[in-house]
């Protein structure tokens, strides 16, 4: 996984950690809980998300933190993470449900709430706003508070999706 930030640093997840570019200098990420697989990262004004499989971190002023994160985003194994259009941080896990984070308010979804089941692989905003939520089981859509189902194409093994130039989603 790649990110850019409006400087032009380049972030890169990889199987050891997290590798950043400023400029032409190159730091390497490992410690503070970085050793292990970085699965997803995004960019959030002043802070990279990072996603592992050994739960939820950011990188602030040069420094990998987990403090004021919620105690159920420290150690889950997460699949994927995705900063929506009004800057909550959707968490798909592994098979803790998808969580939706912003300003130390964490909400929670699991199979109770509509989901297919209670992990999920990827989560993307439509050009309308609604967040699409890709699982093992097919796909789930919230909207105005609440999870439903798509069911016309549901039973697919959805593993990536894609938003393209024109706005569609893939």
């Amino acid at each position: 996984c790649i990110e850019e930030d409006e400087e032009g640093t380049l972030y890169a997840g990889t199987g050891e950690g997290l590798v950043v570019k400023k400029g032409n200098n190159w730091t390497i990420y490992t410690d503070g809980g970085l050793s292990d697989i970085v699965e997803s990262i995004c960019y959030d004004r002043d802070r990279l998300w990072i996603a592992t499989s050994r739960g939820l971190f950011y990188l602030k002023d040069s420094e990998v933190q987990q403090k004021g994160i919620p105690n159920n985003l420290l150690t889950v194994k997460i699949n994927n993470i995705y900063l929506d259009s009004q800057g909550h941080l959707w968490v798909a896990t592994h098979n803790s449900g998808v969580m939706r984070y912003k300003d130390g308010i964490n909400q929670e979804f699991g199979i109770e709430d509509g989901l297919l089941q209670n992990g999920a692989t990827d989560i993307i905003e439509t050009e309308d706003g609604e967040i699409l939520i890709g699982s093992n089981k097919g796909f789930n859509l919230y909207k105005d508070g609440a999870i439903s189902t798509i069911k016309s194409i549901n039973n697919l093994d959805v593993l990536y999706l894609y938003k393209d130039l024109l706005g569609v989603t893939w």
